[in-house]
């Protein structure tokens, strides 16, 4: 009977230890992933960053360039959202 019980013991001993052993190994690989995921985020932030530093430059070249049409552009799409906005919440107010 003492002879199992040790058994029993060594066993249940041996079963936790795996389980330790297996979530290490899980904890160690989440680790990594979040890691490597955060680095990733990084990266693409950088890139977008780039990108929109490049958009911005290439709008205020464009707006020095031709300063009579981008404001003829802003204004036309600010008429057109205004009536869309306005056609949206039920708001029909007539001008002319």
């Amino acid at each position: 009977m003492d002879n199992s019980l040790a058994h029993a013991r060594r066993h249940a001993r041996d079963g936790v230890l795996e389980l330790a052993d297996t979530v290490r190994d899980i904890s160690e690989a989440v680790s990594k992933q979040c890691k490597d995921t955060y680095r990733e985020a990084e990266r693409n932030i950088r890139k977008l960053r780039i990108v929109a530093e490049e958009g911005a430059h290439d709008t205020r070249k464009r707006i020095k360039s031709h300063p009579l049409a981008a404001v003829a552009l802003a204004a036309s799409a600010a008429f057109l959202l205004g009536g869309v906005i306005g056609r949206l919440t039920g708001r029909r107010r007539r001008w002319f």
